[in-house]
């Protein structure tokens, strides 16, 4: 439970303080003992009494109930919450910081005693522990938490240099999303590239050149100037080249074989074209 408005909110007592906090004293001290046997299930009882009694304005009764649902459950940091909001609403600041504190400690993942004690802190004019303790609000809360952007809201209120900070923040955390969104999309980039060199790579087996230099050339694509893509390619170029040579060599020699020395020269001719003097290059580079 959050104290709403710790401003707006000063109820006193109509019952005499000081018997108030002898019954407070003395319940927080009584032996645990004295409550043993007694499960979780009652302790969380006495809290919802006490916090019906609170609503009610009855303070006292209220006291009581936390009371022994801390000497049966010490650890319910909603507990210690809601006896902190109780002690503030009295005007007793000092034990309403420290059952904060305690809600902290027992539990540091219940964030409404972080509020509470920003909102206590700052009452009292101590704003570098108010800054801490929202700081610590939003810290813990998550995106869709409203009481987080309110602590946020407060945090701009006391501390102005807080908006440059909190752009700059803002400014880094979009920067690095664009930053690993292109990381993603690259290492898509690469996943499909190698995918087709893998592809090209059985196509060069089995001979199919044309092919195997169409998923080189789709590879690179997506990943230019990857060495093992372009030696490849360049590769199976080079061997789609000495097909064709050894081919055309053959059917040379068979016009040799058959007397046809024209018509032999003219291939063999025709071969010295097709050979480059030069390494076969990517038309991409």
């Amino acid at each position: 439970m959050y104290y709403p408005s710790v401003q707006n909110i000063r109820i006193l007592a109509c019952r005499n303080f000081s018997a108030l906090l002898i019954i407070s004293i003395s319940l927080l001290t009584f032996p645990a003992h004295a409550f043993a046997g007694i499960t979780d299930k009652t302790a969380e009882e006495y809290r919802t009494k006490g916090y019906a009694e609170q609503q009610r304005g009855n303070f006292e009764q209220a006291l009581v109930f936390y009371t022994k649902s801390l000497e049966l459950a010490s650890n319910n940091a909603t507990a210690w919450n809601d006896i902190g909001v109780l002690f503030e609403q009295l005007g007793i600041e000092t034990k309403a910081e420290e059952s904060y504190l305690k809600a902290t400690r027992v539990n540091p993942q219940y964030l409404p005693p972080y509020t509470n004690l920003a909102f206590l802190y700052h009452k009292k004019g101590n704003i570098a522990k108010a800054i801490e303790y929202f700081e610590k609000r939003v810290e813990h809360g998550g995106i869709a938490d409203p009481w987080a952007e309110k602590a946020k809201a407060e945090l701009l209120k006391i501390d102005p240099e807080r908006q440059k900070k909190m752009m700059q923040e803002e400014s880094e955390r979009l920067a690095q999303e664009v930053i690993q969104k292109a990381r993603d999309e690259f290492a898509t980039q690469v996943a499909r590239a190698e995918g087709h060199y893998q592809e090209g790579l059985n196509y060069w087996d089995e001979e199919s050149y044309d092919a195997a230099v169409e998923e080189f050339d789709a590879a690179l694509s997506l990943t230019p100037q990857n060495p093992k893509m372009l030696r490849a390619r360049e590769e199976v170029l080079q061997d789609k080249l000495k097909e064709q040579i050894t081919e055309q060599t053959d059917e040379a020699l068979e016009m040799l074989e058959e007397g046809d020395f024209h018509s032999a020269r003219d291939e063999f001719r025709k071969i010295l074209t097709i050979i480059p003097s030069e390494p076969v290059q990517n038309p991409n580079k």
